[in-house]
């Protein structure tokens, strides 16, 4: 997973670069930026989704290469302020089973710093868990708060 994670922070890295020099999106960048929200599901069988990342990445390739800076690159360890969370504050964690860019076992780690957190993982899933997914995302959300109102 190290040596994964390394190549990943890399390609990211490069990526953001290659996008920065251009005025408009590269094809082959838009693809690969496209990959990374997109799990393998949306991509066979989501063209609405596909449709809205292909908007959201045809419009400027410097906000997109900001962004893979500022939340992939730039990525902190916050592990330690999320154990600060207190135990009776409600929280719902939803890792998606296809998402790259925050795959399950980093999303599972988050979870289990935050004390009596509730940890979910959707199939078929990938980074905009509620974009790609929103039945599930607003079923676990709908189940998560009944839970927590019943609890009360």
């Amino acid at each position: 997973t190290g040596n994964t994670d390394t190549f990943n922070h890399g390609f990211d890295r490069g990526l953001a670069t290659y996008l920065s020099l251009h005025a408009k999106m590269p094809p082959l960048a838009a693809k690969a930026a496209r990959g990374a929200f997109a799990g393998p599901t949306a991509e066979a069988s989501n063209p609405e989704f596909l449709e809205f990342t292909n908007f959201v990445l045809g419009d400027d390739p410097k906000s997109v290469a900001w962004a893979l800076r500022s939340i992939l690159i730039g990525r902190k360890d916050e592990h330690r302020r999320l154990a600060t969370i207190p135990a009776d504050i409600p929280v719902l964690i939803i890792a998606g089973e296809e998402d790259s860019q925050f795959p399950v076992h980093v999303v599972r780690k988050m979870a289990d710093a935050i004390k009596g957190s509730t940890f979910r993982v959707l199939l078929h899933t990938g980074h905009l868990a509620a974009r790609v997914n929103p039945a599930e995302v607003n079923a676990e959300i709908d189940a998560f708060l009944t839970d927590v109102a019943t609890a009360a």
